[in-house]
Order: C-alpha cells, then structure tokens, then sequence
C-alpha cells in the first residue's frame, strides 16, 4: 500500500527524483547544520532511522512521499494511477496538495530534507500519463 501512496502523490506533485542516496543526503544536511565532529555518526544514525530503510528512502510523512525511493512495482504504479484518475484529481486539488503539505510537516528536520531534495538537479517533473478509462 506504501508504494500505491507514493505512486499518488508522485502524480498529485507532478514529481519524479532519482534515488536518495544516504551518505549524500547526509553531506549536504551537514553542510547547513553545526554538526560536532563527536555527534556526526549520532546525526548519520538519526537521518538513517527517520528516513531510510536499508539503502532505500522512505516516507513516513505526507511532505515525503513524492520522494521515496520507487519500487519496480508496475501494479503499484499502476493502482495509483488509476486512483489519480477515478478521483479526477484537477491541477486545483493537485495546489491544495501542496498547501497541505506545506502546513503539516512533521519536523524542522524533514522541512530540510525535503529542501536539500529539491534543490538538486534530479528532481523534474514528471510525464502525465494520459487517463487509462477509454469511453
């Protein structure tokens, strides 16, 4: 179910990302946060426990799921596509996404993520697929 929400919001924020990687996430988090050279291997603990499972990022936060690492789950994606379309989400739903997500973050913490995260080259929007209902 994790991968058909992501798959929603992914076509809700128009969004795809290429992986998050941990130790580059980690770097760059770093260079906007005071880490203490003795409390870097707590910081590096604490992103991987909030944010990852094994190597693959995860959402556990509305603000996230556009970003999480994607599944080859061609049923996932394609349940949340069909989700997308039989809700007849418009591009004003798809603005009010983003206003939500905007007033609920769950964290400082994940606000920076989600910054460091779009402010690389690999996020671009995606391709909108066309309905799957044919009339």
């Amino acid at each position: 179910m994790e991968d058909v929400v992501t798959g929603f919001f992914r076509e809700a924020s128009n969004k795809v990302t290429e992986p998050i990687l941990f130790e580059e996430l980690c770097k760059n988090l770093m260079d906007d946060v005071d880490v203490a050279d003795e409390d870097m291997d707590y910081f590096k603990d604490m992103i991987q426990s909030l944010f990852f499972r094994g190597s693959d990022f995860i959402a556990d936060n509305l603000g996230l799921y556009p970003y999480q690492t994607t599944t080859n789950n061609k049923s996932a994606d394609n349940l949340a596509h069909f989700l997308y379309s039989v809700m007849g989400i418009s591009e004003e739903d798809c603005k009010k996404i983003e206003v939500a997500k905007s007033q609920y973050q769950f964290n400082v913490l994940e606000d920076m993520v989600i910054k460091n995260i779009e402010s690389r080259n690999d996020v671009c929007e995606a391709e909108k697929e066309t309905s799957i209902f044919h009339c």
